[in-house]
């Protein structure tokens, strides 16, 4: 967990432990435009990685 009080994940949403995957609120991955991390509390994000 970050200072942040996210879970840093990589592009798949995998977290640094093997077979655990986060997603949603919970997260900070890096960003589209500036490739630094970053986190987006909505709903529209989170539904999108649970269909994934």
């Amino acid at each position: 967990m970050l200072w942040t009080g996210h879970i840093l994940v990589n592009e798949y949403l995998e977290t640094s432990v093997s077979d655990i995957y986060a997603v949603g609120d919970a997260i900070e991955t890096k960003g589209l435009v500036y490739q630094e991390p970053s986190s987006i509390a909505l709903a529209s994000p989170a539904n999108r990685q649970a269909g994934s």
